[in-house]
């Protein structure tokens, strides 16, 4: 047909995909992000003198995230960075689609998972901790 033009283009701006035909832009939405945050409070707990710390984390993302780990910085009273601990989140187990490896690291989006983290350090000379969260999002699938 003679005068009919259809014409396509696909633009990404801030992660947010439209779709522009004929002038006019369609949103689709945001791209599905995983968001991992404390769930509740830290616990210190000491141990001797040593100090564990123990808590929750969650997926208040639209994604699943996997290998999900919260890291303390442990500092003492002048600021000096004592010792860095990591902890893996205990959450659900999966089994990485891409290597078949199979790790309980994971948290779906609602999802909750608990860490503790054992220090090596005496507790009475840290007067300060602060942590990152971190995580990835391998596609998994749920071991059978």
């Amino acid at each position: 047909m003679r005068g009919i033009h259809k014409c396509w283009q696909f633009v990404f701006v801030v992660s947010m995909l439209f779709v522009a035909c004929g002038g006019e832009d369609i949103i689709l939405g945001p791209t599905p992000q995983a968001e991992i945050v404390l769930d509740g409070e830290i616990t210190e707990e000491k141990i001797g003198d040593y100090l564990v710390l123990s808590g929750q984390l969650k997926n208040i993302g639209d994604k699943d995230a996997v290998y999900v780990t919260i890291t303390f910085t442990l500092r003492d009273a002048a600021g000096q960075i004592l010792e860095k601990k990591t902890a893996s989140v205990k959450g659900t187990t999966v089994v990485l689609k891409t290597t078949g490896i199979e790790t309980d690291t994971a948290l779906m989006p609602g999802g909750v998972g608990s860490f503790k983290v054992y220090t090596g350090i005496q507790a009475d000379t840290i007067a300060e901790y602060t942590y990152d969260i971190d995580w990835k999002d391998y596609e998994f699938s749920l071991p059978v």
